[in-house]
Formats: C-alpha cells, sequence, structure tokens
C-alpha cells in the first residue's frame, strides 16, 4: 500500500493513496468530510474533552485535537493506527491527543481484526472486528476512562458496532451526559440503536454530511462520491437544554406494542421541563391520537391553541381528526394547513408562478397537481369531475405510473392529461388535488361516494384471465416511504399462513413487478378478490369496484374513520380493524371467515 504526504486543511496528512474514500477525499480536496468538522466547532471549546472512537488515520482527529484541550483517540486497525500516530505528530499534536490502539465495545477481551490487505475492498474505514489474522485488545470506555468526568463530546463510527460502544460506557455517560456523535448507518441495527439512546434521555438528530463538498480546500469541482453522505445523529440528552435547530429528530422506531406509549411518555417529559414546548405537546396529542385517545389529544391541542390561537400545527392535528370523524367541512379547512407548517415541502407543495384556483367557474385552464402518493392520487383523482364542471379546460397533471390507467378511465377529455415531469402548457390557475375537496366544499359522504371509476384496459383484463392465474390478490406490505410503515404492513408468515390453506394468492406488492398501475388495475379487474394492507393497491382495487378486504392497523390514517367496516370513499371495500396494536390476529381470523364462505360457495 502506498502512502502519500499532503498539505490539507487542516494540517500535514499521510494517507493510502489507494483508500477510496478518507485517502481519496483528503488526496482531491484536502479535507475529508466537512460538515462534520463544522459540527466539533460548534461543540467543542479550548478546554474541552472528547473522546473518538473509530479514528482511522485522523482525517477528523486532527482537527478535533486543534480545537480542544484534549482528545482520546481509539482506532483497533494496525495499519490506520500507524498512519494515525504519523499524522499526530506531523501536526505537534501529541500532548493534546491519547492514543489508543484498542476496539472499544461493552466488554474486555481479544478480538480479531483483518489486515487492509485481508479486506478485499479499497474502503479503508470499513474494518469489522470478528475476522482478520490479527488480534487486539478490546476495552470498554468505562474502564479506559473512568476517571474523567468532563467529557464534552463522544464520536462513535465503528462500523455498525456503536450500540456496543454505549453499552460499554453507560457509566461515563450517565456521569457526563456528554454530546454524542454516532454514525447510525445500519439499517438492521437503527431501532436498537435509536432506543438505547432514548431510553438514556437522549434525542437524537439526523446529521447527513455530503462527502463532496463544492467549496474544498483545493477549490476541485469534481466530484468522485456523488451524493453519497456520511449518515450520522447528534445526540443531546434531554437535561442538557442544549437545542438542536434545523434537524429532523430521528423517532424511536423499535416495532412494539409500547412504542406509542414510550414517545408520549419522552413528549411528556420534554414538557415537564419546558411548559412552553409546543411541539412537546403536539407529539402527546399525536400519539394520544393515534392510540385512540381522542379526549387527552384534543386536551393537549386546547392548551397550545389557548396560548397562541393560530398554531398551525395543532390545527392541523385538529383539522386530521375532525376528519378522522367524519366532520368534513372542518376536517377539509384545517387539512388545509398542512401548508403553513415550517417545510411546507415535506407535504408535496410546490410553488406557481400563477394564482391558486378560488374554485369559481372559468374558461381558462386550470392545472390540478398531483400532491402526494401514488394512493392520494387515485383516491383525490375522483374529484375531476366536479372541476370539470367548473373548469372544462382543467389540465390534470398525474404521475407517469398512473398516467396510463387515467387515461383509459377518461379521467379527464383527452389531451387534458399530463405526466409529471413533463412540460405543461399554459395555465392560469393552479390547485393540488387533496385540496380539491376544501376547494369545492365536498363536505358531505355523498358528495365523497363514488362507484367504479376508474376502468382497466379490457383487452389487458382477458389477457390475465387467460393466464389462468389465482383469483384471489393479496399484498401484505406497501412502499417503504409510508409514514407508517412499521404499523401498515403484516409479516410475511401471516400471509403464508393463509396461503397455505386458502391459496394460491396473486401478489400484489408493488416492487418492480408491473409495468405501470395500468398493468396492475387490469391483473386486479381479473381477480374476485383483494385482500390488502392500507397501500396503493387498497385504493386502486377500491376506485375498480373489485371487492376488497382492507387490513388495517389500530392506528389508521384519517381516511379509514374509526371504528367503521364500510368507508364513504370505496363502497366495495369492507374495513377488517385491529382491536390490539400490532395484533393481527383477530383480522386473520376475519379474513379466514370470509375465505371459508367463499370455499364453500
Amino acid at each position: 500500500m502506498e502512502v502519500v504526504t499532503q498539505e490539507c486543511r487542516h494540517g500535514t496528512f499521510s494517507f493510502f493513496k489507494e483508500d477510496a474514500y478518507v485517502g481519496a477525499s483528503l488526496n482531491l480536496y484536502g479535507e475529508y468530510s466537512p460538515d462534520e468538522v463544522s459540527v466539533f466547532e460548534k461543540v467543542l471549546k479550548p478546554n474541552d474533552v472528547a473522546v473518538e472512537v473509530g479514528s482511522n488515520i485522523g482525517a477528523l482527529t486532527v482537527p478535533m485535537a486543534k480545537m480542544c484541550k484534549m482528545v482520546y483517540a481509539f482506532e483497533p486497525q494496525s495499519d490506520n493506527y500507524n498512519l494515525l500516530m504519523t499524522n499526530i505528530r506531523s501536526n505537534g499534536l501529541s500532548n493534546s491527543t491519547k492514543v489508543y490502539r484498542a476496539a472499544i465495545g461493552s466488554r474486555q477481551g481479544m478480538v480479531n481484526i483483518p489486515r487492509l490487505n485481508e479486506l478485499g475492498h479499497s474502503n479503508y474505514g470499513c474494518v469489522e472486528i470478528g475476522d482478520g489474522t490479527d488480534r487486539v485488545v478490546m476495552q470498554k470506555l468505562d474502564v479506559v476512562l473512568q476517571n474523567e468526568d468532563k467529557i464534552k463530546l463522544i464520536k462513535i463510527d465503528v462500523e455498525g458496532s456503536e450500540l456496543e460502544v454505549l453499552k460499554g460506557a453507560e457509566q461515563m455517560i450517565e456521569r457526563c451526559r456528554p454530546i454524542l456523535y454516532v454514525e447510525n448507518d445500519r439499517k438492521e441495527k437503527s431501532a436498537e440503536l435509536v432506543g438505547w439512546l432514548i431510553d438514556h434521555g437522549y434525542r437524537c438528530y439526523w446529521h447527513r454530511s455530503p462527502l463532496f463538498y463544492d467549496q474544498n480546500f483545493r477549490n476541485e469541482e469534481l466530484n468522485i462520491f456523488g451524493n453519497t453522505v456520511a449518515l450520522n445523529m447528534i445526540c443531546v440528552h434531554e437535561d442538557s437544554g442544549i437545542t438542536v435547530g434545523r434537524l429532523d429528530e430521528v423517532e424511536d422506531r423499535r416495532c412494539d406494542s409500547e412504542m406509542y406509549i414510550r414517545e408520549k411518555a419522552r413528549a411528556e417529559r420534554r414538557l415537564a421541563k419546558n411548559p412552553e414546548d409546543f411541539e412537546a405537546r403536539v407529539l402527546i396529542a399525536h400519539y394520544s391520537n393515534l392510540m385512540n385517545d381522542e379526549d387527552t389529544a384534543r386536551k393537549y391541542l386546547r392548551e397550545n391553541l389557548s396560548r397562541i390561537p393560530d398554531h398551525a400545527p395543532s390545527l392541523a392535528i385538529i383539522g386530521l381528526m375532525e376528519l378522522q370523524a367524519g366532520n368534513y367541512t372542518d376536517g377539509w379547512q384545517g387539512y388545509e394547513l398542512r401548508y403553513a407548517q415550517l417545510d411546507p415541502k415535506s407535504f408535496g407543495w410546490r410553488a406557481h408562478d400563477v394564482p391558486e384556483w378560488d374554485g369559481q367557474p372559468t374558461k381558462q385552464p386550470v392545472l390540478i397537481w398531483c400532491e402526494q402518493g401514488f394512493g392520494d392520487s387515485i383516491m383525490f383523482g375522483r374529484f375531476m369531475r366536479e372541476v370539470l364542471d367548473r373548469a372544462p379546460n382543467a389540465i390534470l397533471e398525474i404521475q407517469p405510473q398512473l398516467f396510463e390507467l387515467f387515461e383509459t378511465s377518461h379521467i379527464v377529455p383527452k389531451g387534458q392529461l399530463f405526466r409529471l415531469g413533463r412540460t405543461m402548457p399554459r395555465y392560469e390557475y393552479h390547485c393540488s388535488l387533496p385540496s380539491l375537496p376544501a376547494l369545492l366544499k365536498l363536505n358531505t359522504e355523498k358528495q365523497l361516494r363514488r362507484g367504479k371509476y376508474l376502468f382497466a384496459d379490457r383487452t389487458m383484463i382477458n389477457g390475465w384471465k387467460k393466464r389462468n392465474t389465482p383469483r384471489i390478490g393479496i399484498c401484505l406490505r406497501g412502499g417503504v416511504a409510508s409514514e407508517r410503515a412499521y404499523s401498515r404492513d403484516m409479516p410475511e408468515e401471516l400471509g403464508q399462513k393463509l396461503a397455505r390453506k386458502y391459496g394460491p394468492f396473486m401478489t400484489l406488492t408493488h416492487e418492480g413487478q408491473w409495468e405501470s398501475y395500468a398493468d396492475t388495475a387490469a391483473c386486479i379487474e381479473a381477480l374476485d378478490m383483494v385482500l390488502t394492507v392500507d397501500t396503493s393497491v387498497a385504493h386502486l382495487s377500491g376506485a375498480l369496484g373489485v371487492p376488497t378486504y382492507l387490513m388495517l392497523s389500530s392506528d389508521p390514517d384519517w381516511r379509514w374513520q374509526k371504528k367503521r367496516s364500510d368507508t364513504p370513499w370505496y363502497p366495495s371495500m369492507t374495513i377488517l380493524r385491529q382491536e390490539k396494536f400490532m395484533d393481527w390476529s383477530p383480522v386473520i381470523e376475519k379474513i379466514k371467515a370470509v375465505l371459508e364462505l367463499r370455499k364453500a360457495a
């Protein structure tokens, strides 16, 4: 391995020329992950003490050591450790940095670790403990730093072993309550990692640090990293009084029956410390409502509104609760407050150069544009009939995947349907699809209700029927971008048990299986019934008028209201609800009863 030495933004660095990330960044840009350095600059002061677990060759250790009194740096991999020591000495930091060649975890002992030439790849920062021919001591921070009681920052980047480091530092964390900067890029380990931090009194915020920085030290314009980011969390203790602005807070995603109880309790602790924490009341209301405690939810929202009568987040949740209760007159108006949030773009808002349509009759072209997911476009697409009554020259922008189906279904006249992302013709006004009910005052169930309003291509339907495919369709999960996929999706093994007795089933999960929703629609129209969780397949099957059984969690979206087994949105749909959160057994029993009746017939 070739070692190169160069002057960089934060000093003189030696690095491996073959290293695809840290080395490549130092070589081309003269620095590595500058957004992480910016975090350290905001946190560390000259008399502070920091700990870095997983120091690699010191690309971040060196700038940290120049900011504070002492950095304890830990690196177990021998080749990286040797360059780390070189870089500490080259920058005159031996007195402000104490370096250990050691792995850090939740136990004491010896572990195996590979040499760099054993890795089989050139990402020399990605070295995992457990394999390899080298042996190194593993220690606990609680043992190594047991006499340190003024640690300001702990940075942890140990390739998926972050939780073990935290467990071995539990006493020190309780004693010092430092700011934690923790890598969290392993999806399969994320929930447990975040859960541990939350249980120990920390609030965590996503920090996404791009590896390419256009104002880099060498003014290099070539981006060799694309959109790659270092995915970390900034974690501050609830009692620290530190606020973190403009970053998304990390949710507790431990998927069990207690998850909403934990989140509500966490928000209650926040509110107890700060009675003026409006967001905490909103969170308490949110989780109370998800647990079907509407009275508590409204109580906390009223407290917010007594202080700030036009508090948009509180009014928005009340609006959703009104929709959930079937009060569409007030509910639709509250639904419009999604655009009054701090980040309206996260709700699908897009700016336009023309005024919003006021709903009055007009011959001028009005753009109706898709805002949210596929299911939303299918559900709200029914209202184009009312739009065309008032604005016959209106044009509809829809996701490309829905274009063919909407065209076949004649949702709008020929020439008035366009794909999202394409150049649009001139229009004088605009309105988003989900805003149509509020704008057009569609406030009764009769106005919402439609029979079949989507139609698959007849030739494609016949093609599916000729394939002799199963007559029952099933969809147990939706897209990963869903807000609450963890409670919406049904475990695969439950579907497999049903299939063994009542199958085979036609799988309708939309993961590259279909060319477009036109193909999915044709398949569904060839079926006798559809069993589905709350995803776009439910909306599609309902809009096609196919008998649909919606398997719903106990924390449903506002669309499905509460307790009802029917819905004004789709007359052919029957709702089967969980009785307890995360318990699908009653739903499965109801599905079995439906399938037994079909079997008997």
